[in-house]
C-alpha cells in the first residue's frame, strides 16, 4: 500500500509540473519555446527517472526492443508519407505530441503504477484522467460549453484505449500508432473514438465475466 501511495504521489507531482508548463504555454500564446519546454519535460523526466531513480532498463520499460523500434520508424515513415500526400503541415501535432505523451503518460506513468498489484483498469483510469485534464489548456475561452466538455472527454476515451494497448503489449509502439492516426485523420476522430469505446466496453465486459467465473470456481472449491 505504501509503495502504491508513493507511485501515485510521484506521478501526480510530475503531472502537476507538466500542468504548470502547459499553463505557461497557454498564457504566453503557445510559443514554440514553451511548446518545446512541455515536450522536453515529458521526454527527459520519463527517461531520467526510469534510468537513474528507479534504475530500470529504458528498453524494457517503454518496450523499445529492436523490433518495436523498427516498427516505430516504419509507422513514422508511413505517417509522414500520408501527411505529405494530403498536404498536412502540422507535424508536431501528428508526431511529436503523440510520441512524447505516450512516453510520459503510458510508458512512464502507467508503467510506474504497473509495479503494484493495483487493479489494471484503475491504473488506466487514473492515468487517463490525468491525460484528459492535461488537455484543458487547449481550449479557448470563447469556446461553447459543449466544446470544452469535448476537449476533456475525447482525450479521456483516447487515454483509456491507449492505456489498454500499453497494458496488453507492454510497448508504446501501438499506443503511438493509435494516437498518431487519431491526430492525423482529424475528420474521422468521432468515428475512431466510438470504435475505441466499443472495444473498451467489450474488453471490460469480458474481464468482468472471466472474473465472476473465477470467483464461482473458487467458491465451489
Amino acid at each position: 500500500m505504501q509503495s502504491l501511495r508513493k507511485s501515485v504521489g510521484a506521478i501526480v507531482l510530475l503531472w502537476s509540473v507538466l500542468m504548470f508548463l502547459l499553463f505557461f504555454h497557454a498564457v504566453f500564446g503557445r510559443q514554440k519555446i514553451t511548446d518545446f519546454l512541455s515536450y522536453g519535460y515529458m521526454l527527459v523526466t520519463s527517461f531520467l527517472l526510469t534510468k537513474f531513480v528507479e534504475k530500470r532498463d529504458i528498453t524494457e520499460r517503454f518496450g523499445l526492443q529492436r523490433n518495436n523500434v523498427l516498427g516505430l520508424l516504419v509507422v513514422i515513415y508511413l505517417g509522414l508519407t500520408v501527411a505529405h500526400y494530403f498536404d498536412i503541415s502540422d507535424l508536431p501535432l501528428i508526431f511529436f505530441a503523440p510520441l512524447n505523451e505516450e512516453i510520459f503518460f503510458r510508458g512512464y506513468m502507467l508503467g510506474t503504477l504497473s509495479k503494484s498489484n493495483y487493479d489494471k483498469w484503475k491504473r488506466i483510469l487514473l492515468t487517463s484522467v490525468l491525460f484528459a485534464l492535461a488537455h484543458i489548456f487547449t481550449y479557448h475561452s470563447t469556446y461553447p460549453l459543449d466544446k470544452v466538455a469535448w476537449t476533456i472527454f475525447a482525450p479521456f476515451i483516447g487515454g483509456m484505449f491507449f492505456g489498454f494497448l500499453y497494458m496488453q503489449s507492454k510497448t508504446i509502439l501501438w499506443c503511438f500508432l493509435a494516437h498518431m492516426l487519431y491526430n492525423l485523420f482529424s475528420s474521422y476522430r468521432i468515428s475512431m473514438l466510438i470504435l475505441y469505446l466499443f472495444i473498451l466496453l467489450g474488453v471490460l465486459l469480458k474481464d468482468i465475466v472471466e472474473s465472476r467465473q473465477e470467483t464461482d470456481i473458487s467458491s465451489k472449491l
